[in-house]
């Protein structure tokens, strides 16, 4: 079967799990990075994933986009691989590796998202320039629209990168560290975008910047090597230092 045939069910008539980690395991030659992980998401389910750097976030989400695959286990979406639903899925990395002096704009960058859609003669149809002039309006960049992506700032770059994400009106968003080395206006707009869209999509979001969306989030886990689900009364108070680790009394 060709990849990105089946659409993703956005209100399904029952509620099994929409995302599924299945006793899954991974390693990186003879190094374990994840072992044991079993992870249930509903539809439209809010979830943080934190931890300490090397414990295995990005790698959870790179097997839960298919680009990786499990040493053991398995996983799926809505009961199938998830490489089957690639158009479906918005997907901010944690580091995006670009030439600066390539010359494409910050409207074409956007429309990559939509890279589905653009016809065989190669020219963006209105209905998706149109799109992304909106979604880089709701971020204020709609006036860099013509602006080689080269030349925005970090903060702007970052900005761009969730607006693509986005393009593809995903079913499920993948957000990896998204607000790390950002200026206040810049997480402040991506706070905004998740706000936004909870409830109306599935979110996946690794962070360490907890704060307020501990209390927003339906679900928060640890990921080091392994992945513990913890609340406000089994978390330790000061597991935002970097100490990821439940109260012993809990």
């Amino acid at each position: 079967m060709a990849e990105g045939v089946l659409k993703l069910n956005r209100n399904p008539p029952s509620s099994p799990p929409f995302i599924l980690f299945q006793q899954v395991g991974f390693k990186y030659s003879d190094l374990p990075v994840l072992q044991g992980v079993n992870l249930s998401v509903k539809q439209n389910e809010f979830c943080l994933l934190v931890g300490p750097n090397g414990g295995g976030k990005t790698t959870l989400i790179k097997l839960l986009i298919g680009l990786l695959k499990p040493t053991q286990g398995k996983v799926t979406i809505q009961g199938a691989p998830a490489s089957l639903f690639r158009e479906q899925i918005g997907y901010v990395p944690q580091s995006l590796y670009f030439d600066t002096q390539f010359p494409i704009s910050l409207g074409e960058f956007v429309m990559l998202g939509a890279l589905g859609k653009l016809p065989w003669y190669g020219k963006w149809p209105k209905a998706i320039k149109e799109k992304a002039r909106g979604l880089l309006q709701e971020v204020n960049l709609d006036s860099f629209f013509s602006a080689p992506f080269g030349s925005l700032s970090g903060g702007q770059k970052q900005r761009a990168i969730l607006m693509r994400a986005m393009m593809c009106d995903p079913a499920l968003l993948l957000l990896d560290e998204p607000i790390n080395n950002l200026d206040a206006e810049s997480s402040e707009f991506f706070y905004k975008i998740i706000e936004k869209s909870r409830g109306k999509r599935t979110i996946l979001m690794i962070t360490h910047f907890v704060g307020k969306l501990f209390q927003e989030a339906d679900s928060v886990y640890i990921v080091n090597n392994t992945l513990t689900k913890i609340d406000e009364k089994t978390a330790c108070s000061h597991y935002t230092m970097g100490l990821y680790h439940c109260r012993e009394d809990a």
